[in-house]
């Protein structure tokens, strides 16, 4: 609330910004009240303190009614900052109006959820705990304490409510899946207005590319599968590898579609595209994977050794 003084010791006019709440002595502001003006003083009781013009020490109590209000029937007829066209403001306080138009309330969203566990590999057992993290646009928007309610599905532990601000340990039972499997963690955060956003993470059982270089002109058992030293658990075939000197070699797991694939040889600094890579299948490689589950893996050589890193992009 601004008022303007009459200071006649500096001759000009004179403003002061008052708060709901602050008592202000305007006798020590003004030697001279013009006469004929009051001034309204809020006061923390929710009174009101009139001074008048006189300069009168003892102001007259009077309630205070509210700030000023728009008027009634008052739409808005294009959208103003955060305040959509359409809204009745009717009867809103001026200053609710203000700071929805140049800052309006900004919604919490779930910008990320990072677990500390997984993906798996067929056959390998999730231990029952999991440590879920999360990303929060506009967090100083969150209800306070426990806003965020976190579950899982198939319900491999229960719905537990956490405060969302600090990472959560969730407990539950031990599961196992030979086949490819998602757990989908879901999230849902409430705001202070009661109002609720959702996002979720999968947790996944995954075939594998396995991948690496061999002097070796096939793989004749999985402990030389194992041996060439690139894995990726992966529901897609579609990414790039790198490798080191000899014979290039990649094994697709047979969950993965193969038909069709196609090799490109990548720019190992830029990452751009080159030519066709030329690679040739090899007969199907029979394995049980390290938690004895069976595969089947498909094998592709590279048609020559190469000396140096070289990098291949599967499609």
């Amino acid at each position: 609330m601004a008022l303007t003084l009459i200071d006649y010791t500096n001759s000009k006019n004179k403003p002061f910004l008052f708060d709901r709440g602050q008592k202000v002595n305007v006798d020590a502001l003004a030697q001279t009240i013009e006469a004929g003006r009051p001034i309204a003083v809020f006061l923390p009781n929710g009174k009101v303190a009139l001074l008048v013009g006189d300069g009168t020490k003892q102001p007259s109590a009077l309630n205070y009614i509210g700030d000023p209000i728009m008027d009634d029937n008052t739409i808005t007829t294009v959208s103003l900052g955060g305040i959509p066209a359409g809204t009745d403001i009717s009867n809103e306080e001026i200053i609710t109006i203000i700071k929805n138009l140049i800052a309006p309330y900004q919604s919490i969203t779930i910008s990320s959820i990072t677990l500390d566990q997984g993906p798996f590999e067929f056959g390998e057992t999730f231990s029952g705990s999991l440590t879920v993290t999360l990303g929060i646009a506009n967090p100083e928007n969150l209800a306070l304490g426990n806003a965020g309610l976190v579950s899982a599905s198939p319900a491999i532990f229960p719905q537990e409510a956490f405060d969302p601000r600090i990472p959560k340990t969730i407990t539950g039972i031990n599961v196992t899946y030979n086949t490819r499997t998602t757990v989908s963690i879901n999230v849902q955060l409430t705001d202070d207005q009661g109002g609720a956003t959702n996002g979720n993470q999968s947790l996944e059982w995954l075939p594998v590319i396995w991948y690496g270089s061999s002097a070796l002109t096939s793989i004749p058992d999985f402990a030389t599968l194992k041996g060439l030293g690139g894995k990726l658990l992966t529901a897609s075939r579609a990414t790039d590898l790198t490798f080191t000197n000899n014979y290039s070699f990649i094994g697709i797991e047979s969950d993965i579609s193969t038909a069709g694939i196609g090799f490109t040889d990548i720019d190992p600094a830029t990452g751009v595209a080159l030519l066709s890579a030329s690679f040739i299948q090899q007969p199907d490689l029979a394995i049980a994977n390290d938690y004895g589950i069976p595969r089947t893996v498909k094998m592709f050589r590279s048609e020559f050794p190469f000396g140096g890193i070289t990098k291949t992009r599967i499609s």
